[in-house]
C-alpha cells in the first residue's frame, strides 16, 4: 500500500484470487473513509499485469499454441515468425464506465537464451471522471473492471495457457 497527499494504491504480486483482493481493498476503504474522509476519486482504476513465462517457451513462434492469433499479429506465422526479437502493441478503449489500456508483447530475456522468454498482458482499467468517495461505488467499479480485464486475457489466450499457469500456482 501506498499513500500520499492525492493518491492511494494497493498492490500485490502474489495474486490468488480476485475475491480475496477485493476484501482487502474493501477494507482499506472503509479506513481510508474514516480516518482521511476523502469528498471524491479523481481517478479510479485497477491494473493487472501478466508477465507470463513457460518452460521451453522462448520464440514468439513458440507461444503459438498458447495466444490467440490477434495478439500475435504478424509474428503469428509465415517467414516473419522466427525472426521476431521484440513485439508491443497498445490499444486504447473508451467505454461508457470508464477506460482501457491494453497493452501486449513478447519481451526476450535480454543476455540469457536458456531464460524463457516473457509475453506481457497488461490491462490497465480506469475512470478519470470524478465521483464521490464512496466504498460501494468504488467495490462496484472493481468488480466491472475485473470483469473486464478477466474478459479481455481470456478472448486473447488459449485454454491450454490457463492450465499451465494453473499448474504453476500449483
Amino acid at each position: 500500500m501506498a499513500l500520499s497527499a492525492d493518491s492511494l494504491s494497493l498492490e500485490t504480486t502474489s495474486y490468488r484470487a480476485y475475491e480475496d483482493f477485493r476484501r482487502r481493498a474493501a477494507e482499506l476503504f472503509l479506513l481510508v473513509a474514516e480516518v482521511i474522509r476523502p469528498a471524491r476519486l479523481e481517478r479510479f482504476g485497477m491494473r493487472f499485469l501478466n508477465e507470463l513465462a513457460l518452460p521451453g517457451v522462448s520464440t514468439l513462434a513458440d507461444w503459438r499454441p498458447y495466444l490467440g492469433e490477434d495478439l500475435l499479429g504478424l509474428g503469428r506465422s509465415g517467414e516473419l515468425s522466427d525472426h521476431v526479437t521484440f513485439a508491443l502493441q497498445q490499444l486504447n478503449l473508451e467505454l461508457d464506465d470508464g477506460k482501457i489500456i491494453f497493452k501486449h508483447g513478447y519481451v526476450p530475456r535480454a543476455g540469457n537464451e536458456d531464460a524463457p522468454s516473457v509475453y506481457v498482458i497488461d490491462i490497465d482499467t480506469f475512470d478519470d471522471r470524478p465521483a464521490p468517495f464512496e466504498k460501494e461505488g468504488i467495490l462496484s467499479r472493481m468488480d466491472t473492471y475485473n470483469v473486464w480485464a478477466w474478459s479481455l486475457f481470456r478472448a486473447n489466450v488459449r485454454d491450454e495457457l490457463v492450465e499451465q499457469l494453473r499448474a504453476q500456482a500449483r
